[in-house]
């Protein structure tokens, strides 16, 4: 298991004079800069961890005479930042709107040297000690790149993903082989080319699988961790879950095809015969003279399966679905299908089958991708 590191007095570089202060706190200097006062040996915990993550949204003065940190989407890491600086060094910041400076030549030189940070000048890069540090310090520094660089798609749009975005492809290789050694999450490497600027890089991950793992790290940010939390909770579930959990709720121990298609009346018997299949080489039933029967793997498993999964007749309602659309478009005169999937709290794929259904009997027009108007000479009034 990995340990917390320490920067001890031997860490620190020669160009920095360190005198003792008042117990096991001590004064580092440089020149005429002013002081910074720090308790050795320092901990390399959870704090400085996000500090070197928050740094991904600012950087070191490539002279090392200042830090820059800009965060316009979550103001309170602003405030974060500032409280971990002043706790372990210090030094109070200059505030201007979404930045906050500290200028201190010392406070540059120590971070650099001895926590391993980088200048604007530099690759960015992931400190060396967070790699040998507990799962927390890891986990910490992980989030708070979330945070910074990090974004989740609307769980009511179709395509659920998370992304990782950076115009570092060294730091993104690197934290793409972190986050597959240390949370063991497989996310792809992919990169595009935007026109007067250059290369971007990101990763990804748009699977359930991979959603349920990231769920352990989270985003500090409480608008992304609830979507990370929606978009799990409207991930389906496979379909021999579906079909154990149906036949466990019909409280039916013994059970042949036949009576299975009677529970299933949508299916084809070929496709009944093969979840079935399936769910006897998962070992969740057993198959003897025709007969199929529950294991205690297979009860077990749908105990723990029952409160997770909703068993209904109907996915939605049409009529009512087509009338809340029609109603939204008529109001507004012209929507678009996100837009709608937003507002009315529909999933974009009903949203999408919905407006299909409209445009065909003329109720709607489409004037551009995924743009919708009613007239007065389309369709029906609706109330």
């Amino acid at each position: 298991m990995d340990k917390y590191q320490y920067i001890n007095i031997k860490g620190i570089p020669k160009e920095i004079s360190v005198i003792k202060f008042n117990g096991n706190k001590f004064k580092l200097v440089i020149g005429r800069s002013r002081p910074i006062y720090v308790k050795l040996p320092l901990k390399l915990d959870e704090n400085l961890a996000k500090v070197s993550a928050m740094l991904l949204d600012g950087s070191l003065d490539k002279n090392l005479y200042c830090i820059i940190f800009s965060q316009k989407k979550d103001k309170t890491k602003l405030i974060e930042i500032s409280k971990i600086i002043k706790s372990n060094f210090g030094l109070d910041c200059r505030k201007y709107g979404y930045n906050v400076i500290f200028s201190n030549k010392t406070l540059c030189y120590f971070l650099y040297y001895c926590l391993d940070m980088y200048k604007c000048d530099e690759h960015t890069k992931i400190p060396y000690w967070i790699k040998c540090s507990p799962y927390s310090v890891k986990r910490d520094y992980v989030r708070y790149a979330f945070a910074m660089e990090g974004s989740i798609k609307d769980p009511l749009l179709r395509d659920k993903e998370i992304r990782f975005h950076s115009c570092d492809k060294f730091h993104t290789k690197e934290l793409l082989k972190f986050l597959k050694d240390e949370f063991y999450l497989n996310f792809k490497f992919e990169k595009y080319f935007i026109k007067g600027y250059g290369w971007k890089y990101y990763l990804s991950i748009t699977n359930k699988n991979e959603f349920i793992k990231f769920l352990k790290i989270g985003f500090p940010l409480l608008t992304h961790q609830n979507r990370l939390e929606q978009t799990i909770a409207l991930f389906k579930p496979t379909a021999w879950q579906v079909t154990l959990v149906s036949l466990f709720i019909k409280g039916i121990n013994v059970f042949t095809i036949n009576q299975i298609k009677s529970i299933f009346p949508n299916l084809h018997k070929r496709t009944i015969h093969y979840r079935l299949s399936l769910l006897i080489k998962l070992g969740y039933l057993s198959y003897n003279n025709k007969l199929y029967y529950f294991s205690k793997k297979g009860i077990n498993t749908a105990l723990k399966l029952k409160s997770k999964i909703k068993i209904v007749d109907l996915r939605t309602k049409p009529r009512e679905n087509e009338n809340k659309i029609l109603k939204f478009i008529q109001i507004n005169k012209i929507a678009y299908r996100n837009q709608l999937a937003r507002k009315l709290h529909i999933n974009v794929s009903t949203v999408r089958d919905v407006l299909k259904r409209l445009k065909k009997f003329d109720y709607i027009k489409l004037i551009s991708i995924d743009k919708f108007y009613f007239g007065e000479h389309l369709g029906p009034k609706v109330s």
